[in-house]
C-alpha cells in the first residue's frame, strides 16, 4: 500500500535534517561564506570578494542565496539552507516529471531516491554551487522536454521557462550549464527523431530570457570590474579548469576514465544495487531521454582535465529517475517490505550523514573555527599567520593535504591580515590577535601578549597589546 504524499514529504525533508549541527568545512564552503560575509559588510550584491579582494572562482547566484539567509538566519542555519532548498525543489520536479511518465508510484519513490542518495544528500547539506547549478538545469531540461511531449503547453512558454532556468544556470557556476544543456539536446535530437521538429523551433524565446537572466549579473559585473573579471572568471576559472590548469584539483591519467563512473556508483547508492538489471534499460520514450541527460554529462566531466567528485552531480536526477522508475515497478509487483525499507533509510541517511559531517568537521575545523569566533567582536585585528598548507599546493593524486581555513574569515566576520611573512606582524596596528599552527610561531622576547582562554591543540591564538 502507498504512503500519503505528507509522507513522501517528510521522507524527502529528513535526511537533511541537522545541517546547522557542525560549522563550515574549508576549503569550498570556507571561501563561498567568507565571500558571502565580506559582501554583507561591504554592501555589495554584485562584486564577489574575498577579504576586500574581487573574487570570481564562482558567478554571483551562491552568494545571492546565502545573502538573505546568513542575514535572517545567522551563520549557523544560514550559509547551507540554499542549498537544501534547492536539492527539495529538483526532487519535487523530478516528482512531477516522474508522475507524469510513469505513474504515482515512482512520482513518490523518485524524490525519495533524488534526496537519499550519498552524493545529492552530501552536497545537498553543504553550501556549495552544485545544488542551485542541478536544480535550474534540472528545470531547464524538464520544460523542453515538456515542449517535445506536448506536456508543457505552448511552446513559447516552454523556450522561455528553459531560458529562464539555464540563465540562472549559468549564474550557479559559468557557461558550464549552457553547454550541458545544448549537448544534451543535440544528441537527443539525435537519437530521438521524434523530438526533432519540436526541438528546432522557438529558441528565440530562449534566447531572449536567457540573455535577459544573464545580464542581470555579468554586464554589472564587467562594467564594475573591467578586464579583470573576463581573464580571472572567463578564462582561468572556466576554460583553465575544463583543460586541466588547476594543478590542486587534478588526478592521475589511469583515473580519468573510471573516476566519474565510480563516483556515481557510490554517490547514488544505496538504491541502484536493487536494480541494477533493470534501470538503465530503455523501455519508454522518456528513459532516453534520461540516458542521454547522464551520458552527456558523464562524458563531458570525464574529458575535463579537472576532477572533483561534485562536479558531475547533474547526472544524479537523470539517474535518480530510472533508478526511482525501476524500484517503483518492483514495488507494485508485490516487494511486501520495499515500503518500509524506502521510507526507513532517509532516517538512517539522516543519522549517518549528521555523525560523518560532525566528526571530520569536529576533528579538522572545530578548533580554529572557536578560536575565530572568539576574537571576532574583540575590537582587535586579525593576522592569520601561516596557516595554510606549506609546499607543493597540487597533489596530483587523490590524497587531501592540510588546508587553509577560510571560513576563519566568515566567523571572524571582518578583514583580515593574511600573510607568511614574519615581518608583517611588526607593521600591524595594535592589538591584534595572531591565529596559526601550533609550532609555526611564538611571540618575540619582550612583547607583550596573552593566550586566549579557550583550549588550543593544533592552533595557536594570541592577543598582541605591545611589541
Amino acid at each position: 500500500m502507498r504512503p500519503p504524499n505528507w509522507v513522501i514529504v517528510l521522507a524527502c525533508i529528513v535526511p537533511f535534517l541537522g545541517w546547522w549541527a557542525y560549522g563550515l568545512f574549508d576549503l569550498d564552503e570556507g571561501f563561498y561564506a567568507a565571500v558571502v560575509s565580506d559582501m554583507l559588510r561591504r554592501g555589495d550584491w554584485i562584486t564577489p570578494t574575498y577579504n576586500g579582494v574581487p573574487w570570481f572562482e564562482k558567478p554571483i547566484l551562491a552568494y545571492w542565496l546565502a545573502m538573505p539567509s546568513v542575514l535572517a538566519l545567522g551563520p549557523e542555519w544560514g550559509p547551507r539552507l540554499p542549498s537544501v532548498l534547492c536539492t527539495l525543489l529538483t526532487a519535487w520536479m523530478l516528482s512531477r516529471f516522474a508522475l507524469q511518465e510513469y505513474g504515482k508510484a515512482a512520482g513518490q519513490v523518485v524524490p525519495i531516491v533524488y534526496c537519499s542518495s550519498l552524493l545529492p544528500l552530501g552536497l545537498g547539506r553543504m553550501m556549495m554551487t552544485d545544488a542551485p547549478l542541478v536544480a535550474a538545469m534540472t528545470g531547464g531540461l524538464l520544460a523542453t522536454w515538456g515542449s517535445v511531449t506536448g506536456a508543457r503547453g505552448s511552446l513559447a512558454l516552454s523556450r522561455s521557462l528553459a531560458g529562464l532556468a539555464i540563465g540562472l544556470a549559468v549564474l550557479a557556476k559559468g557557461p558550464v550549464g549552457l553547454v550541458l544543456f545544448t549537448g544534451i539536446l543535440i544528441l537527443l535530437a539525435w537519437v530521438d527523431t521524434e523530438a526533432r521538429p519540436r526541438l528546432a523551433r522557438g529558441w528565440w524565446w530562449f534566447l531572449s530570457v536567457f540573455l535577459a537572466v544573464v545580464s542581470a549579473w555579468y554586464v554589472p559585473c564587467f562594467l564594475a570590474n573591467g578586464q579583470a573579471f573576463v581573464q580571472e572568471f572567463l578564462i582561468e576559472q572556466n576554460v583553465g579548469r575544463f583543460t586541466g590548469g588547476d594543478r590542486s584539483h587534478s588526478v592521475p591519467p589511469w583515473a580519468h576514465p573510471v573516476y566519474y563512473p565510480v563516483i556515481l556508483a557510490a554517490g547514488l547508492l544505496p538504491f541502484w544495487p536493487f536494480v541494477a538489471r533493470k534501470f538503465l534499460r530503455r523501455e519508454q520514450r522518456a528513459d532516453g531521454f534520461l540516458l542521454v541527460w547522464a551520458v552527456v554529462v558523464l562524458a563531458f566531466f570525464t574529458m575535463s582535465g579537472t576532477k572533483l567528485p561534485h562536479y558531475v552531480l547533474p547526472a544524479a536526477p537523470p539517474l535518480a529517475v530510472l533508478i526511482g522508475r525501476a524500484l517503483a515497478s518492483k514495488l507494485e509487483a508485490g516487494f511486501s517490505r520495499g515500503w518500509g525499507w524506502l521510507l526507513g533509510w532517509p532516517v538512517a541517511a539522516c543519522a549517518l550523514a549528521n555523525a560523518v559531517f560532525y566528526r571530520d568537521w569536529d576533528q579538522r575545523m572545530r578548533e580554529v573555527q572557536s578560536l575565530a569566533r572568539y576574537a571576532s567582536g574583540k575590537g582587535a585585528g586579525l593576522v592569520v599567520y601561516r596557516i595554510g598548507r606549506e609546499g607543493d599546493p597540487g597533489t596530483g593524486g587523490l590524497e587531501l593535504q592540510e588546508t587553509s581555513h577560510p571560513s576563519v574569515l566568515f566567523y571572524y566576520r571582518g578583514l583580515t591580515t593574511l600573510t607568511d611573512e614574519e615581518a608583517a606582524l611588526d607593521r600591524e596596528r595594535l592589538p591584534f590577535f595572531v591565529l596559526t599552527r601550533a609550532g609555526r610561531w611564538n611571540p618575540p622576547s619582550g612583547w607583550g601578549y596573552e593566550t586566549v582562554p579557550i583550549v588550543q591543540d593544533k592552533y595557536r591564538l594570541y592577543l598582541v597589546k605591545a611589541r
